[in-house]
């Protein structure tokens, strides 16, 4: 890998660079080189991942990914339906081909509970090898013993019907065109709102520069450096960086996006227009906050009161707490509503409902049920259209049986069907008891005649669930509408489901550890008055594939960029959760000694079975 990475230079110059540049335009400040700077990391990023798959063909056999449950071959097509044209492309550079849904038999002998294969999972399908008889993608509609149905993001040939199919775990799409769309609206849109503009707003590096290395037949700069001269190199920037903050002189000026940030757009300050009432009610409820310390209580108030704010909470110091707070008074001292919390981590985003949940707040957990804790079933979004269809069932259950009783209506004798619902007595419905009659020779139907009987079967089902998802997507809507806080990750955010709303404020939590491609998905693309963004950049930094994309600033969260562009985080002081010997350490090394232990030694015991060299120091 190495080898080839020391190639890729050779290869560069081949390519003239000035060919591939876009002509981007905006009437607003900053959006052009902030679209440029980005739309190219997250290029890398994407070939990078399809890289991945890419060598995973090429090493692996079908044998072996069949084994690990990544692949499934040999499949035969057992009906196609809910077929749709082309359309106009969403995205540029990427033609649309259409749409179908196609279901494959599945093998008689294949576990599906080995299978990685998983409702949305997206997948390629091909003829046998994905990479040079490919088909399409999809993502994966319904996955059952009898059956996988996809739904291909293209249209299937003509001469396709026939023959085997393989299919493999594949890259994620959803989540590029997400992010490829939020960075469109911030090209397209013309206007935008403070908070996206106070991102733009802030430098973003020079891309170009760093790439002009290539067209000189150089190699990358992690190639021409040692790791020794590059910490020499970080080390004389941070003692320049030092001596600045020490320099006595004027102050600098604060730049557009720190003052966006600092602005109060809910009047909140002495001069800011809010009623005195208002002030004081918020005022109060922060000083009245007992389970808050006063860097937390800080945190709080400075959430409340500007545009925009940050909190760094190191391990153990209450981000999620205190969090719950700033989401609980924007809610129930200010009256905003809705209000989104989301997170890169579906962990997170579930502490968040569950600490909001026990504080009386009106929750709505939004994902899908295996992404998310069983106990918080009780607020996740499909209980609760569950829930709100057995009540609507129940309610024209009672008014039918009133209205029968009103007519003076007899019961419906034993043996005579309900012509609403086309059920037998027994409950099963009456297409199915005629699909499902054993022929003559056993077995359901025989020959051509079955498998139309069952791909026309297939067909009437899709239907039925097309307008089942249309009902049950307006029935969300209306559970989402009457929420207080809805809890979502930063992708499922992007989802049409939240198409229509525009949010009051934004919490992102652990927003350090993402890329700032994903953490601005909810936030370009839903709107909100309000940000704030949790997290702490002294612990793991966002995952990313592309070495390249690294070092060109994908690995700079949003929440570090405008940390170092001047907004100063509200941090959090004391942790609760380490034995303070432990805690001393991380203090040290990492946070100046400003991190301070809220818990005496004696409430840390040691764990026994272990031969502690010092009973003192539990390390």
């Amino acid at each position: 890998e190495e080898q080839d990475a020391a190639d890729k230079p050779d290869e560069m110059p081949e390519i003239d660079l000035a060919t591939l540049h876009g002509s981007i335009t905006s009437r607003r400040p900053g959006v052009a080189p902030y679209f440029g700077h980005f739309v190219a990391l997250l290029h890398l990023e994407r070939m990078a991942e399809l890289e991945q798959f890419t060598r995973r063909f090429t090493r692996h056999t079908i044998q072996r990914l069949a084994r690990f449950g990544s692949a499934l071959d040999g499949l035969t097509i057992a009906a196609t339906f809910g077929r749709r044209e082309r359309r106009k492309a969403t995205l540029p550079g990427w033609p649309d081909g259409g749409g179908e849904f196609v279901a494959f038999k599945m093998p008689w002998n294949v576990n599906t509970e080995h299978l990685r294969f998983k409702k949305g999972e997206a997948v390629i399908v091909s003829r046998g090898d994905p990479l040079k008889d490919a088909i399409g993608e999809g993502v994966v509609d319904h996955l059952d013993w009898k059956k996988m149905v996809v739904n291909l993001s293209c249209a299937l040939p003509k001469d396709a019907r026939s023959g085997n199919f393989r299919v493999d775990v594949y890259a994620n799409r959803v989540v590029y065109e997400r992010q490829m769309g939020a960075l469109m609206h911030l090209v397209t849109v013309e206007r935008t709102d403070p908070i996206c503009e106070m991102i733009v707003s802030a430098e973003v590096g020079k891309l170009d520069d760093w790439a002009q290395h290539f067209s000189n037949k150089t190699v990358p700069p992690w190639r021409r450096k040692t790791m020794a001269q590059i910490l020499e190199d970080e080390n004389k920037k941070k003692e320049l960086e030092k001596q600045e903050a020490t320099t006595p002189g004027e102050k600098k000026e604060e730049t557009r996006f720190v003052m966006l940030a600092r602005e109060d757009p809910l009047g909140l300050g002495p001069d800011g227009g809010a009623s005195k009432t208002r002030r004081e009610r918020v005022e109060e409820s922060v000083l009245e906050a007992n389970d808050l310390n006063d860097s937390q209580r800080e945190a709080v108030a400075n959430a409340v009161s500007t545009r925009c704010s940050i909190v760094q909470g190191p391990p153990g110091t209450g981000k999620t707490h205190v969090s719950v707070k700033i989401l609980s008074m924007w809610v129930k001292t200010l009256g905003l509503s809705p209000v989104l919390a989301t997170s890169d981590s579906n962990v997170a985003v579930d502490n968040i409902a569950e600490g909001l949940s026990r504080a009386g707040v009106r929750t709505v957990r939004l994902g899908r049920p295996e992404k998310t804790r069983e106990h918080l079933d009780e607020i996740a979004l499909d209980t609760l259209l569950a829930k709100k269809k057995a009540e609507v069932k129940a309610a024209a259950e009672a008014i039918a049986k009133k209205r029968e009783e009103e007519a003076g209506a007899q019961p419906k004798k034993e043996g005579v069907w309900d012509e609403v619902d086309g059920e037998a007595p027994g409950g099963e419905p009456e297409a199915a008891k005629v699909t499902n009659e054993e022929s003559p020779k056993g077995g359901k139907g025989s020959g051509k005649k079955g498998d139309r009987d069952a791909e026309n079967d297939m067909r009437k089902d899709h239907a039925e669930k097309i307008k089942q998802r249309q009902e049950d997507q307006r029935v969300r809507k209306e559970i989402l509408q009457g929420a207080e806080v809805i809890c979502v990750t930063t992708m499922t955010a992007g989802g049409d489901i939240l198409r229509d709303f525009n949010f009051q404020g934004v919490l992102i939590d652990e927003v350090a550890q993402a890329t700032e491609i994903s953490t601005i998905v909810p936030v370009v693309l839903r709107g909100t008055r309000q940000l704030v963004l949790v997290g702490d950049h002294c612990q793991l930094p966002p995952a990313v594939i592309s070495r390249e994309a690294e070092l060109r600033g994908l690995s700079l969260s949003l929440y570090q960029r405008l940390a170092k562009g001047g907004l100063e985080p509200c941090f959090l002081d004391t942790q609760y959760r380490s034995h303070p010997r432990l805690a001393e350490f991380s203090a040290k090394c990492f946070y100046q000694n400003s991190l301070r232990s809220g818990v005496p030694a004696s409430s840390r015991p040691l764990p026994t079975g272990v031969p502690w060299p010092n009973t003192k120091v539990p390390v």
